[in-house]
């Protein structure tokens, strides 16, 4: 793309964005979207899995269980912290 057609899409978004901030976000997907808490449990349920494995790693002897939990424990807690929070709305550009 030129730099005119940069300058000729943002103006098209800032039109989109000023008359609906909503569709500025892009089509909406056909499934329904899952409430972020089912996302947040599931995370929980694999953080105490993993941590679970760890536990029953060091106490058998079991290094490729231990490293496995390991791993399914930061997998765990990166889901976690990435989940989605609603603190309060954000407006663009602050």
């Amino acid at each position: 793309m030129t730099e005119s057609d940069d300058d000729r899409l943002a103006a098209l978004d800032a039109v989109l964005w000023r008359d609906d901030p909503r569709s500025a976000r892009g089509p909406r997907r056909g499934r329904a979207r899952k409430h972020p808490g089912h996302r947040r449990a599931r995370a929980w349920l694999a953080l105490s899995l993993a941590v679970g494995a760890v536990v029953t790693g060091i106490l058998a002897p079991h290094g490729l269980l231990m490293a496995t939990g390991l791993v399914a424990a930061a997998l765990a807690v990166h889901v976690l912290d990435t989940a989605p929070r609603h603190h309060g709305r954000r407006r663009r550009g602050s």
